[in-house]
């Protein structure tokens, strides 16, 4: 301890560090106010009278801040790690986020939004290294902090991780860090599993010969103790939804008492909120597994066929009387549906007592208890408490209610990386969390967007369906290689990842960024590619659809993030115009302006993160992006453009020649083939010989009126310039023939 202090005193204060110190006040929700560009300077004499005491936040009482001389011996600490391990990382500005966060003077959620390819991952791995050095130098005193919980999608990320502070500072020090995991090919690589015969997780068990010394059930054991414990999202909502989430957030040590970990760090965005939903199709699949248990022989079927007694008589039924109340009565004709709206059950009369009974003899069986169940009983609490909570039938009647997804986290200081945050709908309207200073987003004046509007090239999931259209697309990708030949990340819906792969030309795929490890090949896909750096030297971004969420999925969101910001008044008052409509509901659930921009701040979010995927993670990017959108809803199109301060846009109102013939294909009316559809077939099988009109209608059975709207059609004109044909004459001397300017043959 007197080494610790005499290093304290004997700090030398570097003056751009006591420049970066700012003066700050405190808003409503008593967080620190957002700084102004303008920092309050200080010069080293004045920094030197600071009081910097070297005492330590006691780790067993309330959330304490650390004082300014912790704050900035461990902010050395990581800037000396960002140095080792970044290049092209702006030290300036993760030095100025690292003071932000060991100077909190409470504990709270602080969002740090710095653009992808920043230096998220290097700041993490600085900071863990930081720690694990204090920890090593100072025992003592490290331990007043508490320890940290790190977040990560994947379990490779954790290894990386630890990998890389065992390279840095030695096995001691990687030590400090437990990667809890199961087992992957990333821990088999790590000789995690000393079985050779196992190769998946499925396959471990408790009888397995190397079970006495497997490394994986020694982290299980060590994991309560870490200094620094490492966890994937997966495993992090499953204790959640259990309620077993103390297992990571309390450190246990010897001879003391357990200590909350200090920092829970996201290293992506989190479930910010914990959505609970009752449904008859829910408490189905509850009885069905009650069955199921008696088929296992964990339940007798007399104490089965009970409880799904009572889950129709004390949930099942109010749940159906909610379902029949929620109409619009219509005079003379039958009610008409509410789509979405606030419901709840009087919280008098026997029925809730019967209800609570039912539900204190069922919890006290821990064996029977579910997720689902949990849930259940949330919302029965809440609709027998007397609070109104939300209803939808949009697919199906259903009733949630909406928890503080990180609840459990209060008391300490939680950071989430997420690059997106600025434009997601998540983080508007939230007084709890504090937004750091985000970076001036760089080289997007280097992207260009080219934007398709025609209606024709809707690529919404229904959209892709329409007859030719993703043959089409296989076309419209060849022409934008053509003109664009450069390493290129085209990303579609998972289930035509494996066509267009399939499809496209060779020439076209030398281009495309196909995803790792696929056999047989497939592109990137929504969903498929979170938190990936496999395509960041991709030159040429080809998104193809947009990834919404269901309706009703948006209407929930939107009631977690903004219902105490708003929108429960909101949909209140909808609701009650809706009762006197015409025909109520006619948009949907777009009737509700806040979820329309909600859906639009989601999609905004997720396309600028596929954007990110290329090139633009780099530090330094030469040369243009070329970003390819089709028809994308305007209101997101808005956010999204807004997000890239300097791109230019390229806007193009026509279908491309190239789709034409294609949407056009195969088209019947009444059982027969349209008469688009039999010119196009005609002319892709046209050697270019001349032929009268009246010839080839009579060939094609096409009748005069039709023929008369076929040339009205744009698509048809557009195919007859895509096979370099042209009509010419008039009368009974009107024919097809090849264009004069152009002699070459027409391609199969």
């Amino acid at each position: 301890m007197k080494a610790y202090k005499k290093e304290l005193q004997t700090l030398e204060l570097h003056q751009d560090q006591a420049r970066e110190m700012e003066a700050v006040g405190s808003n409503e929700s008593g967080w620190p106010v957002n700084p102004t560009e303008k920092a309050v300077e200080k010069t080293v004499e004045e920094a030197q009278l600071w009081a910097l005491h070297p005492t330590c936040p006691d780790p067993g009482d309330c959330f304490q801040p650390l004082t300014d001389f912790l704050t900035l011996a461990l902010t050395k600490l990581v800037e000396r790690y960002l140095k080792v391990l970044g290049r092209g990382v702006d030290v300036r500005y993760w030095r100025n986020i690292t003071q932000r966060i060991l100077s909190a003077p409470q504990s709270g959620i602080q969002v740090i939004p710095a653009q992808a390819g920043a230096g998220k991952s290097t700041w993490i791995q600085a900071f863990l290294m930081a720690l694990c050095k204090f920890q090593e130098k100072y025992p003592e005193e490290a331990q007043a902090l508490g320890g940290v919980l790190l977040v990560i999608q994947k379990v490779e990320t954790l290894n990386e991780f630890q990998t890389k502070i065992r390279q840095e500072l030695g096995k001691e020090a990687a030590a400090q860090m437990v990667p809890l995991q199961s087992l992957t090919p990333s821990g088999k690589a790590l000789g995690l599993c000393p079985n050779p015969a196992v190769t998946d997780y499925t396959q471990c068990t408790d009888r397995c010969a190397y079970a006495g010394e497997c490394p994986l059930k020694a982290l299980e054991g060590t994991s309560r103790g870490a200094y620094i414990l490492g966890v994937t999202q997966a495993r992090f909502y499953a204790l959640r939804q259990n309620g077993l989430l103390d297992q990571l957030l309390m450190r246990e040590r010897e001879e003391d008492p357990p200590v909350p970990r200090r920092w829970i760090i996201f290293d992506e965005k989190p479930e910010l909120f914990q959505i609970d939903a009752l449904s008859t199709g829910i408490l189905n699949g509850l009885s069905n597994r009650f069955e199921s248990l008696v088929t296992q022989k964990r339940l007798s079927d007399q104490k089965a066929c009970r409880i799904q007694s009572s889950l129709g008589v004390h949930i099942g039924k109010p749940l159906q009387e909610l379902r029949r109340s929620t109409v619009i009565p219509i005079p003379g004709q039958p009610p008409k549906d509410e789509l979405a709206g606030l419901c709840t059950l009087s919280p008098q009369g026997g029925e809730r007592k019967d209800y609570i009974k039912f539900r204190v003899g069922l919890q006290s069986r821990q064996d029977l208890m579910n997720g689902e169940l949990r849930s259940c009983f949330q919302v029965m609490d809440r609709l027998y408490g007397g609070e109104e909570c939300l209803f939808c039938k949009a697919c199906g009647f259903h009733v949630i209610t909406v928890q503080d997804g990180i609840q459990e986290l209060r008391g300490r200081q939680t950071l989430i990386f997420d690059a997106t945050a600025p434009v997601d709908g998540d983080y508007q309207r939230q007084t709890s969390m504090q937004m750091l200073p985000s970076q001036a987003l760089r080289n997007t004046q280097q992207v260009t967007f080219h934007i398709y509007l025609s209606k024709q090239l809707n690529v919404s999931k229904n959209g892709m369906k329409r007859h030719g259209m993703i043959h089409g697309l296989c076309a419209l990708i060849e022409e934008m290689l053509e003109e664009y030949p450069q390493p290129t990340f085209l990303c579609v819906y998972k289930e035509y990842s494996g066509f267009f792969a399939q499809h496209l030309s060779a020439t076209a795929r030398q281009y495309i960024q196909f995803m790792p490890g696929q056999d047989p090949p497939k592109t990137p896909y929504f969903g498929g590619t979170n938190g990936s750096s496999d395509f960041r030297q991709c030159r040429n971004v080809i998104l193809l659809g947009y990834p919404r969420l269901n309706p009703e999925v948006y209407l929930e969101r939107t009631y977690a993030a903004w219902g105490e910001s708003g929108f429960r008044e909101e949909l209140q008052q909808v609701q009650e115009r809706m009762r006197h409509q015409r025909k109520p509901w006619a948009d949907g659930l777009r009737s509700l302006p806040s979820v329309a921009e909600y859906e639009a701040r989601h999609l905004a979010a997720r396309m600028e993160q596929e954007i990110y995927r290329c090139a633009l993670r780099n530090a330094q990017v030469s040369g243009p992006i070329h970003v390819f959108l089709l028809h994308p809803p305007e209101p997101m199109w808005k956010l999204l453009n807004d997000r890239f301060p300097g791109c230019q846009v390229e806007y193009i109102e026509e279908v491309p020649l190239c789709m034409l013939s294609h949407l056009g294909s195969d088209r019947t009316y009444k059982g027969k083939k349209t008469a688009l559809s039999s010119m196009q077939e005609f002319l892709a099988n046209w050697d270019g010989t001349s032929v009268k009109i009246s010839q080839l209608r009579q060939q094609l059975n096409i009748s005069s009126s039709a023929w008369k709207e076929l040339q009205a059609q744009e698509r048809f004109r557009g195919m007859l310039l895509h096979c370099r044909a042209e009509l010419v004459g008039r009368g009974k001397n009107a024919m097809l023939r090849r264009r004069a300017d152009d002699q070459k043959q027409i391609p199969a």
